[in-house]
């Protein structure tokens, strides 16, 4: 893996989180996301989490191979040519910050993207300036 650059300039507000969070899978109330809360304290809590996730370039690099399919440890460690054990702390990582979610165990073992996972694809096209600043 090279060097990565940053991904934005800047960080992501609050604000942005909860309107990006609406344009991944719709309607909040019927596929509420993980990160909000029935507390203000939680859900700051939870969107540090989140953050902090994806801004890592090899966890955007495993969020974006997970899109194309690969979702077992062997096929993610091949892909991207990452060691097992940093692959697996990006990995807790993920699930920590809501993007991915643990399926089966041993060698059933999968992770499968979640609704807040999938901002990959999004946060792509706003850094090459493909899409509006969001209000």
């Amino acid at each position: 893996m090279g060097s990565h650059p940053r991904l934005f300039k800047e960080p992501l507000k609050l604000a942005e989180l909860v309107t990006i969070s609406v344009l991944i899978k719709g309607d909040l109330l019927s596929n509420k996301s993980r990160t909000l809360s029935d507390t203000m304290e939680e859900t700051k809590d939870r969107h540090r989490r989140y953050m902090r996730a994806i801004q890592h370039p090899i966890r955007r690099d495993i969020l974006r191979a997970m899109e194309k399919g690969f979702t077992s440890m062997d096929e993610l460690g091949k892909e991207l040519g990452v060691d097992a054990k940093v692959l697996d702390w990006h990995l807790k990582s993920l699930e920590h910050g809501f993007c991915i979610e643990r399926k089966g165990e041993g060698d059933s073992l999968r992770f499968v993207l979640t609704q807040e996972g999938r901002i990959v694809d999004y946060l792509d096209r706003k850094a090459k300036g493909g899409l509006p600043p969001l209000r």
